[in-house]
Formats: C-alpha cells, sequence, structure tokens
C-alpha cells in the first residue's frame, strides 16, 4: 500500500516499515514511572454474559505494583510469537500473536491472548487487541461464590497505528480513547512517525485522581517499531517506556 503522504516531507517508505512483524522480532522497553506522580491505564472491555448478550465495561487505574516494588525501573519485554488467525472476535487476514516474555508492572496482567490485527483495505492500520481472563479482577461477576456460568474471555480493542495525512485522528465510538497521527519526525536521528494517543477524562467523582485523562505521546522508528512511549497527565510526565 502507498503512504498517503505526497509531499517533500512525506516519510521513508511505508507505514508497514515501522512496524515490524517478522516471527522473533523482539521489544525490550525500560519503564521509568515519575516519583509523585501516578501513571494511569485505561481500558474498554466487551464481555459476553451469554450466547445473546454482552456488556461493555471502561477500566481506569494505576500500576499498583510500583506501590510493592518502588524500584527506579521496570521492565517490559514482548515479541512477535507467531501468525494468528483469528486476533480474538477480529479475522483479519494479516495477524500476529504477542509473547510477553517479562513485565514487572502488571501492563498485561490477567491477559489470555495479545495480538496485533493489521488491515490494509482502506489504510494500513493496526488495531491492538488483548483477550482477558473471565476469571480475573474486573470480570462480570467475578469474585461471586458462584462463579462464572458463561466464561469466555473479555477483549480489549484499540487503534494502535496507521497510515494517514498527519492531523487524522482515529477511535472507537464512545470509547474515549482515539490515535492522532501528528506526523513524519526522527527519532534520535533516524525516521520515525510520531502518534499521540488522547484518553480523556471522566466526569465521575474521583478522589483518588483515577478519572483524570491522559495523553501517550508513541514514536515508532523506521524498521524498529515503538522506540518510545512518554505519558502525560495534566502536562506533568508520568511514565516513559525506552526501547533498550
Amino acid at each position: 500500500m502507498r503512504t498517503l503522504l505526497q509531499s517533500d516531507d512525506a516519510p521513508k517508505g511505508e507505514p508497514s516499515d515501522y512496524f515490524p512483524t517478522d516471527i522473533g522480532h523482539r521489544w525490550n522497553y525500560r519503564i521509568t514511572l515519575n516519583e509523585g506522580a501516578d501513571a494511569l491505564n485505561h481500558s474498554m472491555t466487551r464481555w459476553e454474559i451469554s450466547e445473546k448478550e454482552g456488556v461493555k465495561m471502561e477500566t481506569r487505574g494505576r500500576y499498583y505494583i510500583a506501590d510493592e516494588k518502588k524500584k527506579p525501573f521496570y521492565h517490559l519485554t514482548m515479541s512477535i510469537k507467531g501468525p494468528a488467525a483469528s486476533q480474538g472476535p477480529l479475522l483479519y487476514p494479516e495477524g500476529y500473536e504477542l509473547a510477553i516474555e517479562q513485565d514487572d508492572l502488571g501492563i498485561f496482567e490477567w491477559t489470555k491472548g495479545v495480538f496485533f490485527a493489521i488491515s490494509k483495505s482502506a489504510r494500513y492500520s493496526v488495531d491492538l487487541v488483548i483477550l482477558h481472563d473471565p476469571t480475573g479482577p474486573g470480570a462480570p461477576t467475578s469474585g461471586s461464590m458462584w462463579g462464572r456460568s458463561y466464561n469466555k474471555p473479555g477483549y480489549t480493542l484499540r487503534v494502535y497505528f496507521f497510515g494517514e495525512r498527519p492531523g487524522v485522528e482515529i477511535g472507537l465510538s464512545d470509547e474515549n480513547d482515539a490515535t492522532l497521527f501528528d506526523g513524519p519526525t526522527t527519532f534520535r536521528g533516524k525516521p520515525a512517525l510520531k502518534f499521540i494517543r488522547t484518553v480523556k477524562g471522566s466526569d465521575r467523582a474521583d478522589d483518588a485522581g483515577l478519572n483524570k485523562g491522559f495523553t501517550e505521546e508513541m514514536y515508532f522508528v523506521y524498521h524498529v517499531g515503538l522506540a518510545q512511549l512518554t505519558q502525560k497527565v495534566s502536562g506533568t510526565t508520568t511514565m516513559t517506556w525506552e526501547l533498550e
């Protein structure tokens, strides 16, 4: 697929060149949390509770493991495990399962599978799909002494990467979570594409600050993939991922 940018500022190569999917390709991140400023997480998970019924649950939280470990930094290591004919509920013609090899912060805690679902029809785009353990925290009726009678994993789906013109923002409807293509740039001297994920805040009462909105600036580097992620809450940096 040809890149949609047709100017002197067009990035090098195709969008797929910034999103490697070779089997075994590995990303090892060093994650630093800003002391005194809580890093936040957000997801919208869909659960089937019967063959005909489902619910959608919004979850906002912080990385509580950091309260226990209090380390100067944490590691997240993940790799392309192999092709996936199905990616949770999706059946995109190109999909890959990820192997989560190390997850000090519990970013993918209680998951049953993590996938990239890639579409090349209208544009090159990648959705991040996460399957959630139906017996884990946050699952409908989890913790009930009677358990669950319908034990299918829930799933989270969000736009992760795409090839478009700068200024285009894409998100799923009614999810308060969208990703903006900020444009081509360089990262440490290498061609890169910059994206900004924005999670809107909630109006619900919240003494812990979990309902605040946040942004995540992401740099995808040519033939490397995601090289850096910086989360900010109210303009303050709360968390940084650096590819080692």
